[in-house]
């Protein structure tokens, strides 16, 4: 996805009318009704959910994207944020959590997928947690937090240093923005680049960096959820929404045709799985 600052006004009719075609679409769907996804499982990213199930945090993964059996997965307390990512860096994501431990943000990871944990302390425990590449140097993803200061975000990233936090604090956004890291322009070579939503009107707007400077897209309706990941598999990521309309489980998915998956509650909180359980 790159659109520049030039084309943006060109497109905005366009795209505005797109998403109301989007969003009526969601309203024929009856509710229970999952419309699935390509034929033999997708080979991008997957889609997981995550609900309270007593005290625990219950995570439900596709990680097929409608055509695999569910994953279940009790990880964490019920009143975490669930997180995945690549922490050892052998090219699979797997579950870890973010918690607001006496006003500390504690990580809380399974570094290899087996139930060996590891406990960081980073951020502070109101923050936002995010995941991504930010060091292109380094083998795995890293973590980093996402605070409201002032009128703008302020992004916070840590390394994969050893002894000492090398971070990039930096701020981009507004504070009334949600953050949606991804690798925007498409080059592995650089990291991962930040990207925000908010709502423009009836729609959800995007704006993500770029090699070439800021883009943005229309995508969703101001009130769904964000959901971005790598769709197609090809190593780019792609913008996502599960709108408010409809059912209210259904997520959109950008894609050439659009990718239409009925997963999880209305109830539950979408999480971005990526390649878990691959």
């Amino acid at each position: 996805m790159e659109r520049t600052t030039e084309a943006f006004h060109a497109m905005y009719k366009s795209n505005l009318l797109t998403t109301v075609i989007r969003i009526f679409a969601l309203s024929l769907l009856a509710a229970g009704t999952s419309m699935a996804g390509p034929g033999g499982g997708s080979p991008g990213d997957g889609i997981s959910v995550s609900r309270a199930d007593g005290t625990a945090a219950l995570t439900i993964t596709d990680s097929l994207r409608d055509n695999g059996t569910p994953i279940y997965t009790l990880f964490g307390a019920a009143t975490d944020t669930v997180v995945f990512g690549d922490w050892n860096g052998d090219g699979t994501k797997t579950i870890g959590v973010f918690r607001n431990d006496n006003g500390a943000g504690l990580w809380i990871r399974d570094f290899t997928g087996s139930g060996s944990l590891t406990y960081d302390l980073f951020g502070n425990g109101t923050d936002t947690p995010v995941v991504g590449d930010w060091d292109p140097n380094a083998t795995g993803d890293e973590i980093g937090v996402v605070r409201t200061e002032g009128t703008a975000l302020r992004w916070i990233l840590r390394d994969n240093s050893t002894n000492a936090c090398a971070c990039s604090d930096t701020s981009f956004g507004a504070s009334t923005d949600l953050p949606v890291p991804g690798n925007w322009d498409g080059d592995a070579n650089n990291g991962w680049e930040k990207g925000v939503t908010r709502a423009d009107g009836t729609a959800m707007l995007w704006i993500t960096e770029g090699s070439g400077g800021l883009d943005y897209a229309l995508f969703g309706d101001d009130t769904g959820l964000r959901f971005p990941g790598d769709w197609d598999g090809d190593g780019n990521t792609d913008v996502g929404t599960r709108p408010s309309d409809g059912d209210g489980n259904v997520f959109i998915l950008e894609g050439t045709p659009l990718e239409y998956l009925g997963f999880g509650l209305p109830s539950d909180s979408p999480t971005n799985s990526g390649n878990f359980g691959q």
